[in-house]
């Protein structure tokens, strides 16, 4: 098995689901705040609408805090609290933009959280609220023709950049999306190809050792049964031939007994004793009959007994 694939892929999955989310909008929005913040501080407007505008501008923080940020750290966008947080913004930024027309530049700050915290187009609406609030006074401040045109050439061209903007920022997180779930199936992919070659090493082990076993006994008991097959084809035909009398011997019960060899042996010993006069007198025929002949004496010995007389 190869050693060089590794059994667990770890996934490459984000820690947060919304792009949007990251502590780098945080520090956007305090640098565009502050900037706004000193620039009508630096305005020369009365007293008394610089202290309104800053007011204006001091709500929006805790506004943001409490209600926009936790919004924007969502996964999903929530239309009616994204409304009515991008509805408190427009309602302070338009009591700050009435006292001082420099806050129209803390519409940079504004205008990104318009696609942060609800759909495209409530976004796209917002924007558009945003920018004719500004433009409005505007014209009410400089009611000139030219002062007019250059309100509306502002609106325009801030809705159109956040328009097309929003637009290029909307297919870019798409591809990044479609990129990260295509590479998380890719790594899924290749964990599943890392299992099968670690279980496929793990099999052919198994059958390598099973293998080894079934040959190493079988062997060995072959090697018993030649033996023992070499062991009775050595035995003489003496041997096998008493070892079935043996057996024959030992299946043959006498009137429900096996027959011994105790059994058997007065049998024999009588048999002896009954041959033993017919041998003696045979032995002994040869002799009488040298005896008669050299002394004329007939070799015929009688025994009493009652009645009747034997030679």
């Amino acid at each position: 098995m190869r050693e060089d694939v590794p059994l667990a892929i770890p996934q490459l999955t984000p820690q947060s689901g919304r792009i949007v989310a990251e502590p780098r909008w945080d520090l956007y929005y305090a640098v565009v705040f502050t900037a706004c913040l000193a620039i009508v501080q630096a305005a020369p407007v009365p007293a008394s609408q610089r202290i309104i505008a800053t007011a204006a501008l001091a709500a929006m923080v805790p506004w943001y805090l409490f209600l926009g940020r936790p919004l924007m750290r969502q996964d999903q966008p929530a239309a009616r609290p994204g409304t009515a947080y991008l509805a408190g913004l427009a309602v302070l930024f338009a009591v700050a933009q009435s006292q001082d027309a420099s806050t129209w530049f803390l519409a940079f700050a504004l205008l990104p959280q318009c696609f942060h915290v609800t759909s495209a187009r409530r976004g796209l609406v917002f924007v558009v609220i945003f920018n004719v609030i500004g433009g409005a006074f505007q014209v009410w401040r400089d009611p000139r023709l030219g002062g007019a045109l250059s309100a509306l050439g502002i609106v325009a061209f801030a809705v159109a950049f956040a328009y097309v903007y929003s637009r290029w920022m909307a297919r870019v997180i798409e591809q990044s999306l479609d990129r990260a779930a295509l590479i998380e199936q890719l790594e899924a992919t290749r964990a599943e190809l890392a299992a099968a070659h670690h279980e496929a090493g793990v099999r052919a082990e198994r059958h390598r050792l099973a293998g080894e076993i079934h040959d190493t006994l079988a062997q060995g008991f072959t090697s018993i049964v030649t033996l023992l097959q070499a062991a009775e084809a050595s035995l003489d035909a003496e041997s096998q031939a008493r070892r079935h009398r043996y057996r024959a011997g030992a299946a043959s019960p006498s009137r429900g007994e096996p027959v011994t060899a105790a059994s058997t042996a007065p049998v024999s010993a009588r048999s002896a004793a009954g041959k033993l006069p017919v041998a003696t007198a045979t032995a002994r025929a040869p002799v009488a009959s040298a005896a008669s002949t050299s002394s004329g004496v007939s070799p015929t010995r009688t025994v009493a007994s009652p009645g009747k007389s034997r030679p």
